[in-house]
């Protein structure tokens, strides 16, 4: 009879491990989101002082609890460019668009990577399309077109578009700073 209690007990205890264990991962699965922004706001606090290795290290760790987390990819792209190690950063920005495939900021990240570190305006301009093909209303892609186009020489595009970003936003008064440059 002792050694039926002893495994009615010992079954107890195992049941109420099993069930701790349980209720644990759930726990841990319903936190992943902010456990997620916890490491990504460390390394935006890590970004702001340049200390760049924390910030990579808080940002891997985001995309460990939570790889779908967006925002990470971006500030990762930000590091690795300041870090000049533009492979990893384009890596990064692709990974935006593998994920999220509908949202511009993906394709503007590779323009904008495009115009300032490479200057390689016609590659930038393919991916400033994209993004305006995800957001007609994307500003940032319009002003950068532009600019590529100006950079490019071609003087008349960057006025064309200008004059449809002036469309889009009828009441923006810098458009027509940047038309004016061009007349």
């Amino acid at each position: 009879m002792d050694s039926l209690n002893i495994k009615k007990e010992e079954m107890l205890d195992i049941r109420i491990r099993v069930l701790f264990l349980i209720l644990g991962i759930v726990f841990l699965f319903l936190l992943r989101p902010l456990i997620a922004q916890q490491n990504y706001n460390r390394a935006l606090s890590f970004l702001n002082i340049e200390k760049y290795n924390q910030a990579l290290f808080h940002l891997k760790k985001c995309l460990i609890v939570s790889p779908h987390f967006l925002p990470a990819y971006e500030r990762l792209g930000e590091i690795f460019e300041i870090k000049e190690e533009y492979e990893k950063a384009v890596s990064a920005y692709k990974k935006m668009i593998k994920i999220a495939p509908l949202d511009p900021q993906g394709y503007l990240d590779l323009g904008r990577f495009y115009i300032v570190r490479k200057r390689d305006y016609q590659k930038a301009i393919k991916w400033l399309y994209l993004s305006l093909a995800q957001d007609e209303k994307n500003w940032e892609a319009y002003r950068w077109i532009g600019v590529c186009y100006k950079k490019l020489g071609k003087k008349s595009l960057a006025l064309h578009i200008y004059q449809k970003m002036k469309k889009v936003f009828p009441s923006d008064r810098r458009i027509d700073k940047l038309i004016e440059e061009l007349k």
